[in-house]
């Protein structure tokens, strides 16, 4: 395994409505979400099914009390806040009075940059929908702070084993999320989660942690998040829900940040990195890495030395190149291994079926996966084919591969036109 995973990541926008430092972000919020559905709504437009989610389930074995919890965990209540899936797989909704995008799921990190990008568009254009609508200026910001207190997150969610402790997840991966910043710290002017010193530091985040490990993700932050809610088969699979990073406007940041997580992440699974540096108090070392920009501050081990940040991402990255050497030969390339979609015999056999079919053809295709992802009903597939052919997609098999839902989109065109599709399935065996 190396940086191919299930990924999905999750960004919270700080809101405000210039000259109105009052405005309820509640409201504005659900503004901007119900602008952009409003625009784009399809005539068969899913919804969320909160039945499957358990926000309560912690990895350490245990379910926290509703009673217990706090009002900010109940994630799995519809309480008729906006909330729309996107067509792209996405999901724009309210959250914590913020608006949020939580992307497709993907598997390869370059995808999940392409994704994270989109989202940043699509809540660009819904801010300036609802600004239009109510005739107020709208701003997002793609940040983690409003220097005044307040946090809002930025979440990444790896598919996992199930069979890998917990244990091991959290004694092998603090010290890389500790020191994961001075790769994909986003900065921030202001130290304190107010902001009281000044100074600037490498991450948005670092100074609202508080705790190790935990289920929490509004108050008492943990650096090891808790939440055990695969949305997936729980018997073999765990979600990793990570709270500890920034929001990137740096692709490249957010390249690193979710190509070398998945490539730890996959050591960790393979027990292979054994017994890494041990961070005394991990808590106090994230803030400290995060307030010298110089790197050179040293954090204490358990066993008495001491070790900068760059020395800790130094060690992950010289365990990922031994064994990306054992599990893929000397001669791998490290970046090689992030770039998963390059050299995939299946998809180079599938672009070459899709640019051998003729220009009909493919205007088909494309009209199936635009009728199976809402753009019309049956009776409006010609139409459809018609648009296809002045579209300008470029290459259509470069169009059709970058979406994460081509599948399923095909699928449902295919029975809106009353075809067989296991019909289809046997024809193709």
């Amino acid at each position: 395994m190396s940086a191919r995973r299930v990924v999905g990541l999750e960004t919270e926008f700080g809101i405000s409505v210039l000259g109105n430092p009052t405005a309820n972000a509640m409201t504005s919020s659900s503004q901007v979400v119900n602008a952009y559905a409003t625009l784009h709504s399809r005539q068969r437009r899913p919804r969320w099914d909160f039945e499957e989610e358990n926000p309560l389930r912690d990895a350490r074995g245990f379910d926290l009390s509703r009673e217990a919890a706090d009002p900010t965990l109940l994630t799995d209540e519809d309480v008729g806040l906006a909330n729309v899936v996107l067509t792209n797989g996405a999901r724009l909704y309210v959250d914590h009075a913020h608006p949020e995008y939580s992307s497709p799921e993907v598997t390869d990190p370059r995808a999940a940059v392409v994704w994270d990008k989109a989202g940043e568009l699509i809540a660009a254009e819904a801010g300036e929908l609802a600004s239009a609508t109510h005739s107020q200026q709208i701003v997002l910001y793609k940040n983690n702070t409003d220097g005044k207190g307040a946090s809002y997150g930025y979440h990444e969610n790896y598919l996992m084993s199930r069979d890998t402790p917990f244990t091991r997840i959290v004694a092998q991966l603090t010290p890389f999320f500790v020191s994961r910043p001075v790769v994909s710290g986003a900065g921030r002017v202001g130290i304190g989660q107010d902001s009281r010193r000044h100074g600037y530091q490498i991450s948005q985040r670092a100074d609202f942690f508080e705790v190790e490990v935990g289920l929490e993700t509004t108050l008492k932050r943990p650096i090891i998040n808790t939440r055990d809610e695969p949305h997936a088969d729980a018997d073999r699979y765990r979600r990793l829900h990570v709270i500890v990073g920034d929001a990137n406007l740096s692709e490249i940041s957010t390249y690193l940040k979710v190509g070398t997580t998945s490539i730890v992440l996959a050591m960790i699974e393979d027990d292979w990195l054994g017994d890494p540096p041990t961070l005394r108090d991990p808590v106090d070392a994230l803030h400290d890495v995060s307030h010298d920009p110089s790197l050179h501050t040293a954090v204490e081990l358990v066993d008495g030395g001491t070790i900068t940040a760059l020395q800790l991402q130094t060690y992950y990255h010289d365990q990922a190149q031994a064994y990306l050497a054992d599990r893929f030969g000397d001669d791998t390339d490290p970046m090689s291994v992030l770039q998963d979609r390059d050299n995939d015999p299946t998809e180079d056999e599938l672009i070459s079926w899709i640019e051998d079919l003729t220009d009909t053809e493919q205007a088909e295709l494309v009209a199936l996966f635009w009728l199976g992802r809402g753009d019309g009903d049956a009776s409006d597939f010609q139409e459809l084919v018609e648009q296809a052919r002045g579209a300008r997609v470029g290459k259509t098999s470069k169009y059709l591969l970058g979406e994460p839902l081509l599948p399923d989109y095909l699928e449902e065109a295919l029975e809106a036109l009353d075809v067989d599709t296991s019909e289809v399935l046997s024809n193709l065996r």
